[in-house]
């Protein structure tokens, strides 16, 4: 098993590099890591797609090096492809100076672990790229590969049906999606493994709860994502730190959610819990997050992989992240 990324490389400066390329010297310099989806890719397009079988284990330290950083190692992909099949996306548009992206939490995961919940390791990271990509647009991609494929003029090439709703296991908290439903003046709180999109595409289904679900009353692990359903009033508000998965959410929500006002809150956890569950103490701990990040940053050779100068540059910001991490609000 390997945990491929997908990069598609357009730019007239590389065209030396990218001997036979045919690629137009008018959209900037693009990477795109495209993960498994319906984006079709014939022998016609104007750029070529190369794969990287294990990229999306590092995609957090490749980013961290800073564009160039990140450039060198793109451009290093070997394998030729017409179909991405991956667990993470970048984008990185240099003229534009925009970075786009987003990754699966479990091949992140998967490369060595994240020591910290992944709203906390999110957290530092967001904030750690905002630093060493100053300059730059840093955007988290919501609808997934959905985002990568506008840029680059492949939106209708990537549509897709809502797909049937899996069934909803229960599960911990941590890193899982939390479901709040109001009962009159009670709120039923349950969890499950599945991703925040994954719950919402059941539609007010949810209202019965997770099949075998546990009834919880406080938040013991921070999740990744959580809805509240307030079927008098017919409302859901919905948050994630994953994707919409290639859907459109105010499209999805009016197939799935007829009649009812959906929010699509993105990642604002923090306005989700003040609105619908004050009374909740978020267990977020940033501190938690820059440090497993740092750890992972930190990996035996890391010095050498980016160069003196860089690594010095990322301890610096690392460590100012740490001693500010008040301002984001938790302690």
């Amino acid at each position: 098993m390997s945990w491929p990324a997908v990069y598609v490389v357009m730019d007239d400066d590389v065209l030396d590099q990218l001997a036979g390329w045919h690629l137009p010297a008018d959209d900037g310099l693009l990477y795109a890591a495209v993960e498994s989806s319906g984006l079709a890719v014939g022998p016609t397009r104007s750029y070529r797609i190369v794969l990287d079988r294990w990229g999306a284990l590092g995609i957090d330290s490749m980013l961290a090096g800073g564009p160039g950083f990140a450039l060198s190692r793109m451009l290093a992909g070997a394998d030729k492809c017409r179909l991405g099949a991956g667990h993470a996306a970048v984008l990185v548009d240099v003229r534009r100076r925009r970075l786009l992206f987003h990754y699966s939490t479990v091949a992140l995961a998967g490369g060595g672990g994240l020591g910290a919940s992944h709203v906390d390791f999110r957290l530092g990271l967001l904030a750690l790229l905002s630093r060493i990509w100053e300059g730059w647009q840093v955007d988290w991609a919501w609808r997934g590969d959905l985002d990568l494929a506008e840029h680059i003029g492949l939106v209708e090439d990537f549509r897709q049906p809502l797909e049937d709703p899996r069934r909803l296991w229960p599960g911990v908290h941590e890193d899982q999606t939390v479901v709040m439903v109001r009962t009159g003046a009670e709120v039923r709180v349950w969890s499950t493994m599945s991703t925040a999109i994954g719950a919402f595409l059941h539609g007010p289904s949810l209202v019965d709860g997770v099949d075998g679900g546990v009834d919880e009353r406080e938040l013991t692990a921070m999740p990744a994502g959580g809805l509240y359903l307030d079927p008098h009033r017919r409302e859901m508000d919905w948050w994630t730190t994953g994707t919409t998965e290639g859907w459109d959410a105010s499209a999805a929500a009016a197939e799935r959610w007829p009649g009812w006002r959906a929010q699509f809150l993105r990642d604002d956890f923090s306005r989700f819990f003040a609105r619908w569950a004050p009374a909740v103490d978020l267990p977020v701990q940033p501190l938690r997050g820059l440090a497993g990040l740092r750890h992972r940053l930190n990996s035996p050779g890391a010095e050498h992989r980016y160069g003196t100068d860089r690594w010095e540059l990322l301890q610096v910001a690392l460590t100012e992240l740490q001693a500010r991490s008040h301002v984001w609000g938790y302690e």
